[in-house]
């Protein structure tokens, strides 16, 4: 319930400051994101292991919703740069961090196995 009501906050902040059409975007993102994590939460962590770069690429979208939800003065397109950079410096930190995580685990595996 909790993120619920996070995610109707971000999305009425998004709308009042921006716009409906942002609020309306920004609800699905995230809402959208939410229900697909508390309903399928086995197959939405399998999802997130198997596609290591499109999931730490969320952080694009996350990034631009939330800056635009804030109701700064910034434009549209000065917060996208923004969030591209944001983007830029952590998907492959974090690609990074889950591959030597997933390594781990597959060696930890392959010992118990032997």
């Amino acid at each position: 319930m909790f993120f619920a009501a996070i995610v109707a906050a971000i999305s009425y902040a998004a709308g009042s400051q921006r716009g409906w059409l942002m609020g309306v975007v920004a609800g699905l993102f995230y809402g959208g994101l939410f229900l697909w994590s508390v309903l399928w939460p086995a197959r939405a962590r399998a999802w997130s292991a198997e596609h290591l770069v499109v999931d730490a690429a969320l952080i694009v979208p996350l990034t631009f919703f939330a800056l635009a939800a804030l109701g700064t003065k910034t434009s549209l397109v000065k917060i996208a740069v923004i969030a591209l950079v944001v983007g830029a410096v952590t998907i492959p930190i974090k690609v990074w961090q889950r591959r030597r995580v997933q390594a781990r685990r597959a060696l930890g595996d392959q010992v118990s196995l032997n």
